[in-house]
């Protein structure tokens, strides 16, 4: 039995070397990507409504190919994901004198309130990928793999709109539009601050589209999606343009994913 077992492991260890010398190939990319990036948690906020931005990247990769339709990429990515959170709100302070010692309850009501985050990391990365060669060099990519975000530089702002507003209990009276007491509206802001983000792990997914321009050189258009799991937990749906430098390990004439 243990020597059948040996015999089968030596098979198929024969059959995986003669599979990387038939079809081992690899290929070096670079592209660049823009479109759509939001945060999806604020960790000083639990509420208020969160809105986009825009996302930018770049990656540049390596990637090896043992078998026709599957292989192991590395790369180093760079990456803008920004969000606004927006929590207009009221609050009362009751009780307070103005400036002829009359008692009255003092509202501010930010119509609007908004904090403005964004944040470039820098990304080493590892995937899975699985190539889908057609004809004539055409194909298709598609990748899942794991990132690490470095923060390379990270800042907020905040700007709102508020209107402040005095109940005089004593003549039930409400009072709007008196800027010699402080009953306005007003505009603020505060302007842009570094900010340190802790690093993190994230996920990508990325499905292209590989057009053949040269040989062993291709055009890529695809989309990549990105999605972090700590922090602000940056989220960006890309679309990805590009070119992919392919070549034999091996010389052979027939090899694997990439046929021109």
């Amino acid at each position: 039995m243990r020597r059948s077992l040996f015999i089968l492991s030596l098979c198929a260890l024969y059959i995986v070397l003669c599979s990387f010398s038939s079809w081992a190939r690899s290929a070096v990319e670079l592209t660049l990507d823009g479109g759509y990036a939001t945060l999806m948690h604020y960790p000083d906020f639990t509420d208020g409504t969160k809105q986009g931005s825009y996302g930018l990247g770049a990656h540049i990769g390596y990637a090896f190919y043992p078998v026709r339709h599957f292989g192991f990429g590395i790369g180093l990515d760079a990456h803008r994901y920004a969000g606004t959170l927006s929590r207009p709100y009221t609050e009362t302070l009751q009780g307070v004198y103005d400036s002829d010692g009359e008692i009255h309850d003092l509202t501010h009501n930010y119509t609007s309130w908004n904090r403005h985050v964004q944040s470039w990391y820098l990304e080493p990365n590892f995937s899975l990928q699985f190539p889908i060669p057609f004809e004539r060099g055409y194909g298709l990519l598609f990748a899942v793999g794991v990132k690490y975000q470095i923060d390379l530089s990270s800042s907020y702002s905040t700007d709102w709109t508020v209107t402040h507003t005095g109940y005089y209990d004593k003549w039930h009276m409400t009072i709007t539009d008196v800027p010699e007491y402080g009953f306005c509206t007003e505009n603020g802001n505060i302007p842009a601050e570094k900010m340190a983000a802790p690093g993190q792990v994230a996920m990508f997914l990325r499905a292209d589209a590989m057009i053949p321009i040269a040989k062993g050189w291709k055009f890529i258009a695809g989309i990549n999606a990105n999605y972090g799991f700590g922090n602000y937990q940056p989220l960006s749906i890309n679309l990805e343009l590009g070119f992919r430098m392919a070549f034999s390990l091996i010389t052979r004439k027939h090899c694997m994913c990439e046929e021109q």
